[in-house]
């Protein structure tokens, strides 16, 4: 996989200007401002150059990027960093001029544009196999989507608030490439609703799926083409299919639940890992960007502090008394001077070489379980046993939980959504199950919530100028 890596960002001057991140081309080619499509997908590897930079905006950091904003506005970390545009988003102070809202925009339209690259071209591509064909434009059109996807749960209004909103704006979709920056008449689209976003991102995963392989990677698979789906549905609130997706990956066989306390349970590839972003030394969004570079102490930034206060309460207990293993110390959360306490689900900041999940098995399990209970008006036997699996796994000596535990099926839902938060501390995922739960947004500056209008984040000052077909959300 790292040799494959190595033949990234082979696409000439039809990408995005102002890409982050080191630039390295497929020995023996020009240099990629003099490249033209006829050049990159004249042969098979060259071709496969091109999807990989497409995966590479994912390990260059945008969807770093979503995880350290996602934790600023909850109440799991403190944050201690310099940067200004961090700190207006923690403090619920959000304008469209914040340049980090510009840079996850560009970031996920320039992976659909390289995207779209393979998709046009890969058919005329000399020497490429049926397989290789049809495979790689799944993967392209898996990215595409997940790319809509992530813009769509950032920059749509009020998108995941399930079909009550579908009218409302969602993000512009793009399916054709572009050659010329921000000028070419296909990158001045309106921005089309959250259903017609939701509706294509479906629609390109559900395609994709049947052409991409079971086993475990971290390129694009059925597996995590289900995960993506079952997410989607979960969102917009469609919970049979949410819950009929997540069981396509349970029932594949190809994943487990993690360990119980391991770094390697999360910043590797493993058997839970149904779509991981992959990291090496030479592959990583740099200091200031990787999120194990937050999380971590010198010579990470150390910007993002555990907020013991919230989550002892959480856990009912400190991290050297709880039983716990995801906080504990030591384990998955260590003390340093200040006694300030870190996670270390992510390790290496020295080399940015832990991987960083988008979705892991146990998101799967959980994501089930909440479909079929919302599905139930009381408590679902099926529902609990999946809830049971992942906090059994997690908890020495945990008594499983049965349907007379619960008086209500709302009190399944609340026990459900508790354990997604313990499970996924610091990866950016709690945040949007707070949005979609319809609960406020508080951390521990705003005690008291992030204004309702706010949790839209806006459309970049930098996009509205270079495309006056956009609408700017309400509130800004």
């Amino acid at each position: 996989m790292k040799s494959i890596y190595k033949l990234k960002y082979v696409l000439g001057a039809f990408l995005l200007a102002g890409t982050a991140g080191c630039t390295e081309v497929v020995d023996g080619l020009t240099p990629e401002d003099d490249l033209a499509p006829s050049v990159v997908f004249s042969d098979p590897v060259s071709a496969e150059s091109v999807l990989i930079g497409a995966y590479s905006n994912l390990t260059e950091g945008a969807y770093d990027v979503t995880v350290h904003i996602a934790e600023l506005q909850t109440n799991n970390i403190r944050f201690g960093g310099s940067f200004t545009t961090y700190q207006e988003i923690r403090d619920g102070i959000i304008n469209s001029a914040n340049g980090t809202f510009a840079t996850w925009f560009n970031e996920y339209y320039q992976l659909i544009n390289r995207a779209n690259l393979v998709i046009e071209n890969l058919p005329s591509t000399p020497g490429l196999s049926p397989d290789q064909l049809a495979e790689w434009t799944a993967e392209a059109r898996f990215l595409r989507a997940v790319a809509h996807f992530e813009l769509l749960k950032l920059f749509g209004d009020r998108a995941l608030l399930g079909s009550t909103s579908d009218a409302n704006l969602g993000v512009p979709i793009i399916t054709t490439s572009f050659q010329d920056g921000f000028s070419g008449p296909q990158l001045l689209p309106a921005r089309s609703s959250n259903g017609d976003v939701w509706d294509f991102v479906i629609s390109e995963l559900t395609a994709a799926r049947a052409d991409l392989p079971v086993a475990v990677s971290t390129r694009a698979t059925q597996g995590a083409a289900d995960a993506f789906l079952a997410r989607a549905y979960l969102y917009r609130r469609q919970y049979a299919n949410a819950a009929t997706s997540a069981n396509n990956v349970i029932s594949s066989g190809a994943y487990a639940l993690g360990g119980t306390a391991a770094t390697a349970d999360y910043n590797t590839l493993n058997n839970s890992s149904v779509f991981t972003i992959y990291r090496d030394a030479n592959n990583n969004p740099g200091v200031n960007s990787a999120v194990v570079s937050f999380f971590r102490p010198t010579p990470g930034r150390g910007d993002m502090v555990v907020d013991t206060l919230s989550l002892n309460a959480l856990f009912g207990a400190g991290i050297r008394t709880t039983t716990d293993t995801r906080y504990q110390f030591p384990g998955l959360i260590d003390t340093i001077a200040n006694r300030n306490r870190f996670s270390r689900k992510f390790v290496d900041a020295t080399s940015l070489t832990d991987f960083l999940p988008m979705v892991r098995y146990e998101d799967v399990v959980l994501m089930r379980a909440e479909a079929l209970q919302r599905q139930s008006g009381s408590p679902d036997a099926a529902a609990i046993t999946l809830l049971n699996s992942v906090a059994a796994a997690r908890q020495p000596g945990f008594t499983n939980l049965t349907t007379g535990d619960f008086a209500t099926a709302q009190a399944v839902i609340d026990r459900i959504l508790l354990e997604r938060r313990k499970e996924f501390l610091f990866e950016g995922i709690y945040r949007f199950d707070l949005v979609r739960t319809e609960q406020p947004l508080a951390n521990f500056v705003n005690t008291s919530g992030i204004a309702q209008n706010l949790l839209t984040f806006p459309i970049p000052f930098t996009a509205l100028d270079q495309n006056p077909n956009l609408v700017q959300n309400p509130g800004y």
